[in-house]
């Protein structure tokens, strides 16, 4: 339509003579704002076109001469599209005037009214100004009848005047593909990079190659590429070039936009190292310098194995087992490495101990250990699964054993051991009184040393106990042997048995030998009553070591003053002549 039938009457210029416009079309106004046409310029300065779309001939415009309505429409007849397989729309339009706001097209193929695009002004910037081609597909309406309504729209003002040309529908023009326009590559990695680039369509299509290759559909790796498009699976440090294209329908592409060249980067070098740690049989295995989307393969050495930058396993036995960690990444780098580790069992400590006087002899107990090393409690260690060690002085000492294995564990065990020095037992015995009616003994424990408990066996089937006992025999006589046992608070003992006649005791129960003071301080005299003045001595100690001989002098024709030095060490003593051993003791 191009306005130029004798239906279309241009307006004899009255102000309110809207004309007349062709049969079959409908306008909604014919006065305030409206559609009407004519040729040459519209009657305002500052807005309307100057002349129609091809430079003459007659033209639909939206003439102004009240301030409403703000909105006019002008309407097509029916047009039946079945006779073209892509149908169109072609339509000129000038929008030139401060107060227009917008020409809507709508189409309406019996079902309502459809918006299928908006024109707004910009295109032009005076009434000299080249009109604008507005091309619409009518593909989905294909086959349809349709017409189509112009829907202009102003604000509030008098240069509003908008100019419609040349409207037909006819075949689509053929379409076009446009060559995206850029094409940008980032994220660059040793195995991949990110490709960003423009399209028109929607749809493009992306080939990459090493540097020099040639695009084409069969070097396309992405058919269907949007953008941005990711690229994986390339080869570290290689040079590659991309190309792509738009894709605007079945056999229709456009030009490849490329070579873009860029190169991967060189691959990681990987280094593996792993360190471990754990009690018993369980091992907790960690990589070292771990790096995202690194792989991490381990081999426990027991046939089993597993993934992962740290792992937990737990073998079933004891033993050496070689461990292998390999690393390798994406592109290809790898390492391995394999330690030998020990596994240990159960570890588990306790001991137990004999003491004998200052000497504890200690065993050691548990399960799964490899050596001992003691701490006895007075500052002294020792080693080995059996150690005797002997304590200075009596005491209270905090034994301690540190059992460990092969693996590094150690258990520990502790218990208090109690050290005494053992008793030694010396008795001594006088007869109160002896007759028919049996014999009455005194006896004395008190040169007994380091005892406590005093236990007496008296030799005739009785027994007793004390320091200073007296014990009536039924029958008189110095024949019965006399034990006494004696004990100290640490379970230590000593025994003594002798008979009555070797305390020094005759039958009418007065003492063949007399040794007094008994104890003797050291550096004191003895006096030793019954010994012959010349008579010949050795002295002993307790364990049976000759002492110097102290200086002994005649005190009467049966006695001896014996000097004592002043440096023997408290304890019992013995003198021993040709005829008998007395004892004797000297105070610490």
């Amino acid at each position: 339509e191009d306005f130029s039938s004798t239906d279309w009457v241009q307006s004899s210029g009255v102000w309110n003579d809207p004309g007349d416009i062709g049969l079959c079309w409908n306008r909604s106004d014919t006065t305030g704002y409206y559609w009407t046409h004519r040729s040459g310029a519209t009657p305002w300065p500052n807005t309307g076109p100057n002349s129609g779309a091809g430079g003459s001939g007659k033209y639909l415009y939206t003439n102004v001469n009240a301030l409403t309505p703000l909105i006019t429409r002008v309407t097509t007849p029916w047009i039946d599209l079945t006779a073209i397989d892509t149908p169109a729309i072609y339509f000129w339009t000038h929008l030139y005037g401060s107060n227009i706001g917008s020409m809507a097209v709508e189409i309406n193929d019996g079902s309502g009214w459809v918006n299928i695009t908006t024109v707004y002004p910009g295109d032009q910037s005076a009434k000299s100004s080249p009109w604008t081609e507005n091309i619409l597909n009518l593909y989905t309406y294909r086959n349809d009848t349709v017409r189509f309504r112009f829907s202009a729209s102003r604000s509030s003002g008098w240069w509003a005047m908008m100019g419609l040309d040349d409207i037909s529908v006819d075949a689509a023009p053929p379409p076009t593909c446009v060559t995206p326009s850029t094409l940008s590559v980032a994220s660059i990695t040793p195995t991949g990079a990110t490709v960003s680039f423009s399209t028109l369509s929607g749809y493009s299509q992306l080939a990459l190659g090493t540097t020099g290759f040639t695009p084409s559909f069969a070097t396309m790796t992405h058919p269907n590429a949007t953008s941005p498009t990711v690229l994986t699976s390339l080869t570290s440090s290689t040079s590659y070039d991309v190309y792509v294209r738009d894709s605007c329908g079945p056999g229709l592409v456009s030009g490849w936009k490329g070579p873009l060249t860029f190169s991967t980067l060189p691959c990681p070098v990987v280094t593996a190292n792993f360190n471990y740690s754990g009690l018993v049989l369980t091992r907790i295995f960690t990589a070292q310098g771990s790096t995202s989307g690194n792989s991490y393969s381990w081999d426990f050495g027991d046939g089993t194995g597993g993934s992962g930058s740290s792992k937990t396993h737990t073998y079933t036995s004891p033993g050496t087992y070689n461990v292998t960690l390999i690393v390798s990444n994406s592109c290809g780098s790898a390492d391995t490495l394999t330690i030998p580790i020990t596994v240990c069992g159960v570890l588990s400590a306790n001991y137990t101990s004999m003491v004998a006087g200052l000497s504890a002899a200690f065993t050691a107990g548990g399960t799964g250990a490899s050596g001992y090393y003691w701490e006895f409690g007075d500052g002294a260690t020792g080693t080995g699964p059996n150690p005797v060690h002997s304590y200075a002085a009596s005491g209270l000492y905090t034994a301690t054993l540190r059992a460990y294995n092969a693996c590094g564990d150690t258990a520990n065990f502790s218990s208090v051991i109690v050290i005494c020095n053992l008793p030694t037992a010396e008795w001594t015995a006088n007869i109160l009184w002896s007759n028919g009616s049996g014999m009455n003994v005194q006896f004395d424990a008190g040169f007994s040393i380091g005892a406590t408990s005093y236990t007496w066996y008296f030799g005739d089937g009785t027994q007793g106990v004390g320091k200073t006992p007296t014990h009536l025999y039924a029958v008189a006589g110095l024949f019965y042997q006399v034990t006494l046992v004696v004990a100290n608070d640490c379970g230590g003992s000593d025994t003594l048995s002798k008979s009555l006649t070797s305390v020094g005791m005759d039958d009418s129960g007065i003492p063949l030998y007399g040794l007094w003071p008994n104890p003797v301080a050291p550096g004191g005299r003895l006096m030793i009553q019954g010994l012959p003045a010349d008579a010949t001595f050795q002295i002993t100690d307790a364990l049976g070591r000759i002492m110097d001989h102290a200086a002994g002098e005649p005190a009467g024709e049966q006695a001896i003053m014996l000097s004592i030095p002043a440096d023997w060490p408290g304890g019992v003593y013995f003198l021993r002549t040709e005829e008998t051993i007395l004892r004797f003791a000297v105070a610490p």
